[in-house]
């Protein structure tokens, strides 16, 4: 990193975040446009986040916040009118407040949209989780977009983009000095959810189209992912084309380079906790040079006040269909001594603290339960909720699709049936959390004994579980001769902040 770099990477980053009064009348002071190096590079500035699920600020409001990200966005444009701001994908889903149904309609994302609209995000990617969304919701929300997208590898089923979503982007940007810049920009997802309707392309062969579509067209090139960082570190080791990869999908920030040419990968931290502040030096005849840094978005950081509005705007809105619910989001339940670990990579392949309490919640509400069952898919939040104060909305946004819990008599036989392909599930949201039910040494075994094929058992579990619509389940429903509803109990969500009001009320 050059000595003039540093310099000006270093006062943009003092300039974000020196503490200001909040409010219109006191804006925070913006480093002046001649701060951008002059060494006969054009600079392009990127602020990088993804896996951004709420438009507020996380942590009991200490970090993240969109309100705060788009007074960084104002300060760096303020440094380089060459600065855009790019999203590497999950934005409209898991949402607790996209769950939230207003004059009858889930918001299914309008709130994210709306509130990255007034941020100034320039360009996103999709992630995984966009596809939780129907068609018809997911063409909503990008038309409701005021920024674009670009997404290299995914068709539908005669390869057409969906959504019109080009394979590439050429942004041309003049930075502050008056040098031009040809950004080319690609797309990645991983496939993970699958429809009739939706092809994915592999990531590497998808974006080496693209990139040979461009490279001589372009000073720069920018994979914009959502991928593993292990697909990551594959484009950077086979494209050396690639300058950039900016991406998200782990949760949690990476910084490294990798391949031939030491292309650095970046990711930020979820829900805005950081966010990548990223140099792009073109020279002619040069490779680009690229120099980032990560930077933690806290209260130090004051809200833009226009963004704070629209988001305070979207969360009153679903907090009072919350209340419509019998849920006060904002009420502190209980203090959790140790963090929550809900990523879906964890709690899809295994048992945790968190999997565990759920299930006793559930043994606690059907005391005369023998087994629990809760698919791991009704657990959305795909994140970690730290140690320390837990509210209502919290568990909200660990199960936002709510629903019942029932107690059900099932079979012996189709009890073994369900706990193998629940097993078999591993790594999906058919993936079975269970308590009182165990492979054992013999086989299965419910409580210390092992399971009879020939009786029944009484089995709590979810509405959802038992309706047929999880994946590989679909015979566990009431046409089902060895299942039969015994009793329907209480919302699922009011019997995990019973638990917790139990485990660590204060």
């Amino acid at each position: 990193m050059t000595l003039q770099t540093m310099r000006w990477l270093l006062l943009a980053g003092l300039a974000a975040c020196a503490p200001a009064a909040r409010g219109p009348s006191a804006p925070a002071p913006r480093p002046a446009a001649t701060a951008l190096p002059d060494d006969g590079a054009a600079h392009v500035t990127l602020l990088h986040i993804n896996d951004v699920y709420e438009v507020t600020a996380v942590d009991g409001g200490k970090a993240g916040g969109l309100a705060r990200v788009a007074t960084l966005l104002k300060r760096l444009e303020a440094a380089n009118p060459a600065t855009r701001m790019l999203l590497g994908g999950d934005f409209l889903s898991p949402s607790a407040i996209g769950t939230a149904r207003v004059n009858g309609e889930r918001l299914a994302g309008r709130q994210m949209i709306a509130v990255l609209n007034a941020v100034g995000l320039d360009l996103a990617t999709l992630g995984n989780h966009e596809f939780d969304l129907s068609f018809p919701e997911l063409g909503r929300r990008i038309a409701e977009s005021t920024f674009g997208y670009v997404l290299s590898n995914v068709t539908d089923s005669l390869g057409r983009p969906h959504f019109g979503i080009p394979r590439h982007r050429i942004l041309r940007l003049t930075d502050g000095r008056g040098r031009s810049v040809r950004l080319g920009v690609v797309g990645a997802v991983l496939e993970q959810v699958r429809r009739p309707n939706l092809r994915y392309l592999p990531p590497l062969a998808a974006l080496r189209a693209e990139i040979a579509a461009i490279k001589d067209s372009v000073d720069a090139i920018v994979a914009l992912t959502h991928l593993m960082l292990r697909q990551d570190i594959e484009l950077a080791e086979e494209l050396p084309e690639l300058d950039l990869i900016v991406g998200g999908h782990e949760h949690e920030n990476w910084a490294l380079r990798r391949g031939a040419r030491l292309t650095p990968i970046v990711k930020a931290d979820a829900n805005v906790r950081t966010v990548a502040i990223i140099d792009v030096a073109v020279r002619p005849g040069a490779r680009p040079k690229v120099e980032y840094r990560l930077m933690a978005v806290t209260d130090s950081i004051p809200e833009d006040p226009a963004v704070a509005a629209e988001a305070k705007r979207w969360t009153d809105l679903a907090y009072e269909a919350f209340r419509q619910d019998g849920l006060e989001p904002a009420r502190v339940i209980a203090t959790l001594p140790m963090a929550l670990d809900a990523r879906e990579t964890i709690i899809r392949n295994q048992e945790n603290e968190l999997t565990r309490l759920l299930t006793g919640a559930w043994m606690a509400e059907a005391r005369d339960a023998e087994v629990a069952l809760i698919n791991s898919g009704s657990v959305r939040l795909d994140d970690v909720i730290p140690a320390g104060p837990i509210t209502e909305y919290d568990v909200i946004r660990l199960l936002p699709f709510g629903g019942k819990a029932v107690m059900v008599e099932m079979s012996g036989a189709l009890l073994r049936r369900v706990l193998e392909q629940g097993d078999i599930n591993r790594g999906i949201g058919g993936f079975l959390l269970k308590a009182s039910a165990d492979m054992g040494p013999m086989g299965w075994r419910v409580g210390s004994t092992p399971l009879d094929t020939l009786r029944s058992y009484r089995v709590v579990t979810t509405d959802f579980l038992v309706s047929g619509g999880e994946q590989n389940l679909g015979y566990l429903n009431d046409r089902n001769p060895g299942l039969r509803l015994i009793r329907t109990l209480r919302d699922v969500r009011l019997i995990a902040i019973d638990e917790l009001k139990r485990r660590f009320g204060r």
